[in-house]
């Protein structure tokens, strides 16, 4: 089954026993933008791809499903 980025994200993220809240001040941005990431269908910029990314030790293609999930 492929994941939307959305469900990756949410879904690495409860991995490592984080709230949103946590997960948004590591990167420096509101809650709501990590809600909006996981709920709405919204995107980050290029740069926090990255940062999210480097934090969670992935790639970008395999937060936006352009890589195989591992």
């Amino acid at each position: 089954m492929k994941l939307l980025f959305s469900q990756r994200l949410k879904e690495m993220r409860l991995d490592k026993n984080l709230t949103q809240k946590q997960l948004g001040d590591i990167l420096k941005v509101g809650t709501t933008s990590v809600s909006d990431w996981e709920t709405r269908g919204y995107e980050p910029s290029y740069q926090t791809l990255i940062n999210l990314a480097i934090y969670f030790n992935v790639t970008v293609g395999q937060l936006v499903g352009t890589e195989e999930w591992i």
